[in-house]
C-alpha cells in the first residue's frame, strides 16, 4: 500500500504533535518540514524521492510555502491527484500566539513524546 500526503498548517497548530503520531506507525514515514529551506533544484530531487517511495509516506509544510518561498514545492503538491492534502489547523488562535510567545521566550519549540 503506497500514498502520499502533505500537512499544510499554521505554526503552533499542533501539526508537529500529527507528524509525531503519524511516524509512529510503523507503516508510516512522515519528513516533517523537509521543504522549507531548499531551493527549486534540491526541491526537484526530494519530490522525485518522495514520489517513488513504495510505502506510505508525506511531510508537512507550513501554509506560507504556498505564497512563495525558496521552491516551487506547492505547485507540484496541487497539481498531483495522488498526493492528499491535509489541512490542518488550530482552533483557538489565542492559544496559538500564546504558544508562540511561551516558545520564544523558552527557547523549546517542540517536545518529542513516546507515543
Amino acid at each position: 500500500m503506497a500514498g502520499k500526503f502533505v500537512i499544510v498548517a499554521h505554526a503552533r497548530s499542533g501539526s508537529i504533535m500529527l507528524c509525531d503520531l503519524l511516524d509512529s506507525h510503523p507503516h508510516i514515514t512522515c519528513g516533517g518540514e523537509i521543504y522549507q529551506e531548499v531551493n527549486d533544484s534540491k526541491c526537484d530531487a526530494l519530490y522525485q524521492k518522495f514520489l517513488y517511495k513504495e510505502e506510505v509516506v508525506g511531510f508537512k509544510m507550513d501554509y506560507s510555502l504556498r505564497i512563495g518561498g525558496k521552491n516551487n514545492i506547492w505547485t507540484k503538491i496541487k497539481n498531483n491527484p495522488e498526493v492528499k492534502i491535509i489541512h490542518w489547523r488550530r482552533n483557538n488562535l489565542l492559544r496559538a500566539y500564546i504558544s508562540v510567545r511561551m516558545a520564544h521566550e523558552t527557547g523549546v519549540w517542540h517536545v518529542k513524546r513516546p507515543y
